[in-house]
């Protein structure tokens, strides 16, 4: 027979209270449901602040025998009590600049889904800047070494990560919301943060949880665990990033030296950048084709943001699909597919940057204060924000976007910065579209005198396919390769809507002296051994083709 007041339930219970009150945590409430769930439920916190949590008499019975555990639970205790020091445990700041509170609504649900019986832990997320609410779920499958120590972090940092994601709608708090929304159990991440995006982090969550989310200045907890887990990183770097926050006069030591206090001079930095950026930054319900700016505005704004910020990013959009829209739908609904993708960009940038008119079917979006990797997530809620609103009807418009910040750049110029755009938008696309891509560091280094002769023999040929075209079929690939950016210009097919055919003897050339394969290091330009292949579509190529026309002004 269950038995609440058992040894082991009570030695249990005894040694979480005890590792609670040495993180500084206290039991606020308790009560068992043993005949229905045979658990127990906890608020936890102190007399202000508090988060619950739900354990199963088999858990509670095995806490304080069972090795395993004691780990998992003391960094679990550890954390709730870090953040309480600085208000609520459940406050959390996320990659997207919000602050939410999410909240565990206990006990963890079971249901039949796809045909088989699953977990699910349900949850309520709030921010806590404008107090808009969503409901979601998330299943947690079967894990059986994870205890619910381990699920309340990852759940936390899954929720965290599908903000940054774009993939919540939240709601007004007067608004139902009729089912709760999927969201996916997350990994922690693999790739590595650099240390201005560490950086980045903390000065934002400085900024945020300790101005913008509370009523008074508040310090903030600089290691939290859960945000090491979250960005993929150590407590270490996150304590390294602080103390060079404090060097540059952003933070202020507290009473403990992990909890550090935002400076004015914080303030006054993230308030005149907000400032500065207020004349340019646009609402989204003003957005619309007649009154985006152009490329030469765009140009003019990097400019000034550069010189005002320490670091900021720039996307470049393009549309996939959105050709088969206007040939098959006519213009009118062509326009109307622009002004929802228009729409849907802009509700993703809010006031946090600026959208531009690149072209028919491009744009960009400049974000100022953003990193790389910051801006990546912003670009990834713009990619899902367009496929999930349909703005092609039945036919699917998808974008196909290029990321690159100041911190990924070397001379930081916005020349160079909406170059490395630009590639990466195409990488994009050579990558199979409807994705977001940053152009990485690594593909900005020096080039090697081999390479070198590689792109020279490379420019060659593709000068001498061109100027093998009569003139008039000259004049359409120029037409085509001169705009602002060119939509879907795979070589092969721009050649082909110039007027040749497949069994022009031009063509033939294109696919058999095109085709190089790149050198060893320290050996010249060498020829694949078969002829069949085609002329590799990289954004190398589409500069050179667009090159030709500049060298050639003379050309019809």
């Amino acid at each position: 027979m269950y038995d609440p007041e058992g040894n082991e339930t009570r030695g249990g219970l005894a040694y979480f209270k005890r590792v609670l009150e040495t993180a500084g945590v206290r039991i606020v409430e308790q009560r068992t449901d043993g005949f229905r769930n045979r658990t127990t439920y906890f608020a936890i916190g102190n007399a202000e602040q508090q988060t619950d949590i739900v354990l199963s008499d088999e858990l509670l019975d095995d806490l304080s025998s069972t090795k395993d555990y004691h780990p998992k639970f003391d960094s679990y205790a550890v954390a709730v009590g870090g953040r309480l020091k600085c208000g609520s445990p459940e406050l959390f700041y996320c990659l997207s600049r919000i602050a939410v509170r999410v909240s565990i609504r206990w006990p963890i649900q079971s249901a039949a889904f796809d045909g088989k019986v699953s977990s699910f832990v349900l949850m309520g997320v709030i921010n806590q800047i404008d107090g808009q609410i969503a409901c979601c779920s998330m299943e947690l499958g079967f894990m059986p070494t994870q205890t619910v120590f381990d699920t309340v972090p990852q759940t936390v940092n899954s929720v965290r990560t599908a903000i940054d994601a774009g993939l919540l709608r939240f709601y007004s708090p007067g608004e139902h919301q009729e089912v709760y929304q999927r969201i996916e159990r997350q990994p922690q991440p693999q790739e590595r943060r650099t240390e201005p995006e560490i950086k980045q982090f903390l000065a934002g969550k400085a900024y945020v949880l300790g101005f913008l989310a509370t009523n008074e200045t508040s310090h903030i907890w600089a290691a939290d665990p859960w945000d090491a887990m979250y960005l993929g990183v150590t407590k270490k770097e996150l304590a390294l990033a602080m103390r060079m926050l404090q060097a540059e006069g952003l933070l202020k030591p507290g009473t403990n030296s992990e909890y550090p206090f935002p400076t004015d001079k914080l303030l006054l930095e993230k308030s005149s950048k907000k400032d500065t950026t207020e004349t340019f930054i646009q609402s989204a319900k003003e957005l619309s084709r007649s009154n985006l700016p152009k490329k030469e505005e765009l140009l003019k704004d990097m400019g000034i943001v550069l010189e005002r910020h320490l670091v900021s990013a720039l996307l470049v959009i393009d549309l996939d699909h959105f050709k088969t829209v206007n040939d098959t739908k006519g213009h009118t609904e062509g326009d109307a597919c622009l002004d929802r993708v228009i729409q849907a960009v802009g509700a993703v940038v809010g006031r946090k940057g600026r959208v531009y008119r690149w072209g028919g079917d491009e744009f960009a979006v400049l974000l100022p204060d953003f990193s790389t990797e910051e801006a990546k997530v912003t670009a990834e809620r713009i990619r899902s924000a367009v496929e999930k609103g349909k703005v092609g009807g039945d036919i699917s418009v998808t974008t196909s976007i290029g990321v690159c910040g100041s911190d990924h750049a070397h001379s930081k110029s916005a020349e160079e910065i909406l170059e490395i755009a630009d590639k990466a938008m195409y990488q994009s696309k050579n990558s199979g579209k409807d994705r977001a891509s940053a152009w990485s560091p690594e593909s900005l280094v020096a080039k090697t005198e081999s390479q070198t002769s590689f792109e020279e023999e490379r420019r060659k040929q593709i000068f001498s396919l061109i100027s093998q075209l009569e003139p008039s079929r000259q004049a359409v690939l120029k037409l085509l390769s001169l705009r602002s950016s060119m939509t879907e210009m795979m070589a092969l097919q721009t050649v082909q809507q110039s007027g040749l055919k497949p069994g022009y003897g031009v063509l033939n050339n294109l696919q058999r002296s095109t085709n190089l394969v790149r050198p060893v290091p320290g050996q010249p330009p060498t020829t694949r051994p078969t002829m069949n292949q085609l002329w590799e579509v990289t954004p190398e190529n589409v500069v050179l083709v667009r090159q030709y026309f500049v060298e050639h002004p003379e050309t019809s």
